[in-house]
């Protein structure tokens, strides 16, 4: 039996693992949603801020608001570096703990088969319980067992 592939790009099946894939796609768009909502609401308050403190209709210097959008401009340009320092060490930090609880357990089932392959071991494997892939370590402690009572 021959085994097609998708010849077209939209043919494919791209949620293989929807629990899995749901659980990393949701909190990277809540954080993406999370930062947007920040990013307007302190320009929102800047904006605010600019205007409560500046009557501009009683400027008559153009120089005067140049300067005033200049101090503007420099307090946002603080803001959005600051944070966007912020928001890449926590994606760093994020990402190393998510991919952890992904190749920690592909890691130690790896090592586990070696085990088994060279006689070390017949014991089953465990994922810690944050981990991912608990479905692959029980489909995987049935067939060692399987293999085992052959």
């Amino acid at each position: 039996m021959k085994h097609h592939r998708p010849k077209h790009f939209w043919n494919r099946k791209y949620i293989i693992n929807p629990k899995f894939q749901f659980n990393l796609i949701i909190p990277c768009i809540v954080f993406t949603f999370l930062i947007f909502i920040t990013f307007y609401a302190v320009n929102y308050f800047y904006l605010w801020k600019f205007y409560c403190n500046h009557d501009l209709s009683a400027i008559q210097n153009e120089a005067n608001v140049e300067v005033l959008l200049k101090e503007y401009f420099f307090a946002l340009n603080i803001f959005f570096i600051s944070s966007g320092l912020l928001t890449l060490t926590l994606l760093i930090i994020g990402g190393i703990i998510f991919t952890h609880k992904v190749a920690g357990p592909m890691y130690r089932l790896r090592r586990h088969m070696l085990e088994v392959a060279s006689g070390k071991t017949q014991n089953q494997i465990f994922f810690r319980k944050s981990d991912h892939f608990h479905d692959i370590a029980k489909a995987y402690n049935e067939q060692l067992k399987y293999l085992i009572n052959k």
